[in-house]
């Protein structure tokens, strides 16, 4: 079943052309909204401003240059020497008489062994990414007037303007549900996990059997399995480095030299979110983390000086209960941080791309001379404006197509700097406490910045198709030229997700596809129509959309004037969803634009060790604790199986040397 969808949207700044009646106006603006099949004729009567919301979407954008984000993984993995082996030697033999039973006899042992001695690693590292979302408002200003004025003849020089601005909109995503739409950035810095294990394991047996009728049989067995832990990056998804099993990050430093020397290493997470800067135009994020860092520990130097501990304790027990004191002299030490810093910016230049139904020319000038060749395409920038000329048509169809061309930028820098902190002067005790006097006084300063990679690149989005549009032309005394072609909307119910389900109401809520293509008009009567009724029904219908008839248009006479097989599909449309505010479209180029990805993104540097979380965009991004694998069964051919068949072969050189 084929319906003429006449759309309830009207447009801003919207006028009627002069010809349009009241009668006519009120048919092509229906109130209810019909959930069917069919075609649409839209914003057929003489806009002078057509606004069109488009939200552009890209997740998972290489966060170095263009493309995806980059990841890999190295599955877990074992080297070293690795054996199972087995070795019988001897026999025993059984004889047996019906109702009597069996005997045994003769002897055999056996001994087995199999075990591992090498690592076991594993690696997943991530080149970073980042998530933009960038919704636009783009205006396209035609040639009318406000009352109908202006209205280009065929053949004249006329121009479409354009305006622009990123804005945040609201959006019906679903029926009932409201989803707010804002500018966004999000960043996720490089990350990497990785581990590496000694692993140690040896499972063996000798047993020996002796059998004069009845066996004796028995032998001794061993094992052990041991594993220890060499480095480990990130191994829970935590950021923290650990070494031989100790972590080393600035909450738990390394100590060498009675803890005068400390180190720490740690594995940055530059997870941020942004959204518009200054200029209203530009997406930006910043972030820092701690690298590494050496130190040097001040109490402790001055306790191997002189001999006397600057902090510690003493107490003694009475009465079951513990009674102790605490001293804090000074504490103090002085660092040199290593730090990761980046700064990331995205700005978009919104295309536009108009398809005509009928030839235009693009003109540099204003005269026809200075007018280049028919074509029906043109493009330009959002916020320009376009010279076009119009000479075959008088009804204009246009399907406008909005592309985005992205820049982003990444800038990373390591800064060096200096920290000295100081605690001194306190009593701890199961009292209370006194003090201390000087309390966590830090004093900080910058060292120099060392530039990592500062890069820019382009961004690529796919386009997202618009809605159609038309435009009138007056035509001149003595000029000849087609009526033209319209722009219809196809509309496939099968992209409404179950609209039938809904309520009248509620189907436009939806995001939902449509195909655009265009009408094209008969201008006289064809070899399969010798009577000219098509014709003159083009020209009914015609008269009827142009608002040129006061009575007779009601919407069964348009559907009826229709003829469905001229219909000709041009390309189908990007999703949409309703716009809360004003019930216009919002075009997406992806579903995923209606949605934010969630982050758990760290405060960066502040005083205290901060919880590190790698934020879940996707599962590439969800770092996950490794499992460390059995050791592998080992192969044959190693130093072990030699270990092996000497013991065989000592123990055949004994029963050979006891036979004689």
């Amino acid at each position: 079943m084929f319906r003429l969808r006449l759309f309830p949207t009207v447009v801003a700044c919207a006028t009627l052309h002069p010809l349009f009646s009241p009668d006519a106006y009120q048919l092509l603006h229906p109130t209810k909204l019909n959930c069917w099949q069919g075609y649409g004729l839209t914003h057929f009567w003489t806009p002078d401003r057509i606004d069109s919301s488009v939200v552009f979407t890209r997740y998972g954008q290489n966060a170095w240059g263009t493309g995806g984000a980059i990841a890999h993984e190295i599955s877990p993995t074992f080297i070293g020497l690795s054996f199972n082996e087995n070795q019988n030697v001897g026999g025993v033999v059984s004889e047996c008489i019906d109702y009597v039973g069996c005997t045994y006899w003769g002897a055999e042992a056996r001994i087995r062994g199999a075990g591992a001695f090498g690592a076991n690693y594993a690696a997943r590292f991530g080149g970073g990414a980042l998530d933009i979302r960038y919704p636009v408002k783009v205006s396209l200003d035609l040639p009318y007037g406000a009352n109908g004025t202006n209205v280009p003849d065929l053949g004249d020089i006329f121009t479409i303007g354009s305006s622009w601005s990123v804005n945040t909109m609201k959006v019906l995503s679903s029926p009932g549900n409201t989803t707010t739409t804002t500018p966004f950035l999000g960043s996720t810095g490089p990350y990497a996990q990785a581990f590496v294990d000694l692993v140690a394991y040896f499972d063996g047996a000798a047993r020996g059997r002796i059998c004069v009728h009845d066996c004796l049989a028995g032998g001794p067995s061993f094992d052990f399995d041991k594993s220890r832990e060499i480095l480990g990056l990130s191994r829970e998804g935590d950021g923290v480095v650990r070494v031989w099993g100790s972590p080393v990050t600035k909450g738990s430093p390394g100590e060498l030299a009675g803890g005068v020397i400390k180190y720490y290493a740690n594995l940055p997470v530059l997870n941020a979110t942004g959204g518009l800067g200054a200029d209203l135009k530009t997406l930006t994020t910043s972030t820092q983390d701690q690298l590494a860092g050496i130190g040097i520990g001040i109490d402790e130097i001055v306790t191997q000086l002189l001999g006397v501990p600057m902090n510690g304790s003493f107490g003694f027990s009475f009465a079951g209960e513990y009674i102790g004191v605490g001293y804090n002299i000074f504490d103090a030490a002085a660092w040199l941080n290593l730090l990761i810093r980046q700064q990331t910016s995205f700005v978009g230049k919104p295309m536009i791309d108009l398809e005509f139904s009928s030839p235009v020319q693009v003109c540099t000038g204003p005269g026809p001379g200075q007018c280049g060749p028919d074509t029906k395409k043109v493009t330009f920038e959002a916020g320009t404006s376009i010279q076009l000329r119009n000479t075959g048509a008088q009804l204009l169809g246009v399907v406008p197509t909005y592309r985005l061309l992205g820049t982003a930028t990444n800038d990373t820098d390591l800064p060096l700097t200096g920290e000295v902190n100081l605690s001194a002067l306190g009593l701890t005790s199961t009292l209370g406490d006194l003090g201390p006097l000087v309390k966590d006084w830090k004093k900080t300063f910058d060292i120099a910045s060392i530039d990592l990679l500062a890069k820019t690149f382009g961004v690529n989005f796919e386009h997202s198709v618009g809605g159609a549009f038309n435009m009138l032309f007056n035509k001149p005394e003595g000029v000849s030229a087609s009526i033209g072609s319209a722009a219809l909307t196809y509309w496939d119910i099968a992209q409404w997700s179950g609209c039938f389900a809904l309520t009248a109401a509620l189907c436009g809520q939806t995001p939902q596809s449509q195909v655009i293509g265009f009408y094209p008009f008969l201008d006289a009567p064809t070899p399969d129509d010798p009577d000219g009724v098509q014709y003159a029904l083009d020209q009914q219908l015609f008269a009827c959309l142009a608002g040129l008839l006061r009575f007779g248009c009601d919407e069964d006479i348009v559907l009826a004037l229709i003829d469905e097989r001229r219909f000709l599909p041009l390309v189908l449309s990007s999703p949409r969803a309703l716009d809360d505010e004003n019930g216009s479209d919002v075009y997406l180029n992806l579903l995923a634009g209606l949605f934010t990805p969630e982050y758990e993104v760290n405060p960066g540097i502040s005083d205290e060790e901060v919880a590190r979380n790698i934020a879940a965009l996707r599962e590439a991004f969800a770092p996950q604790p490794f499992v460390v694998p059995p050791a592998p069964m080992p192969a044959p051919g190693t130093v072990a199986l030699l270990v092996a068949g000497l013991a065989v072969f000592a123990v055949r050189r004994g029963v050979s040397r006891s036979a004689h």
